[in-house]
C-alpha cells in the first residue's frame, strides 16, 4: 500500500539512501510540484524518545517550500498504536475488535523555515504533547 502511494523509504544509516531520497524529495517538490507528507521521527512510540531528525526542515529551509505541521491523536492510545513486536495481522484483528478508536488531527499554520534545528523542536515539542 505505501508503494502505491509513492512512498520514499529512507535506511537513515545508510548515506547512500539519505541522498536518493532527498533527491526524490526535492523532485517531487519542485519539479512534480507535490506536498509531501513527512514523518521526522522516522519511527512510532508511546513516548519522545529521541529528537526528530532535522533533514526535510533543511531541504524545506533550502526550497523555500513551507511546512504544515500537523499531529494525529487516537484513543485509546496503545490499542490505535502499531509499534514494538506488533505483527500487522494481530494489529488489524485487536482494532476490529474494539468498540471505539477515536482520531484527532490538528493542523498549524503553514510556516517558512528558516532555522532548521529550532524550528524542528519546536513543531516537535507542539506535535507530540499530551493533546
Amino acid at each position: 500500500a505505501a508503494r502505491k502511494l509513492d512512498t520514499t523509504f529512507i535506511q537513515r544509516e545508510d548515506r547512500s539512501s539519505r541522498h536518493r531520497s532527498r533527491v526524490e524529495i526535492e523532485q517531487s517538490l519542485l519539479q512534480m510540484k507535490k506536498r509531501i507528507v513527512v514523518f521526522p521521527s522516522g519511527t512510532t512510540s508511546l513516548s519522545i524518545e529521541k529528537p526528530w531528525r532535522t533533514g526535510i526542515f533543511k531541504i524545506a529551509s533550502e526550497l523555500k517550500v513551507p511546512i504544515q505541521p500537523f499531529r494525529i491523536s487516537y484513543s485509546p492510545l496503545r490499542p490505535a498504536a502499531y509499534i514494538g513486536e506488533d505483527q500487522f495481522f494481530t494489529h488489524l484483528m485487536r482494532l476490529s475488535a474494539l468498540p471505539e478508536i477515536t482520531a484527532k488531527i490538528e493542523f498549524q499554520e503553514p510556516i517558512d523555515i528558516i532555522y532548521t534545528t529550532t524550528e524542528c523542536d519546536r513543531i516537535q515539542r507542539w506535535a507530540t504533547r499530551d493533546t
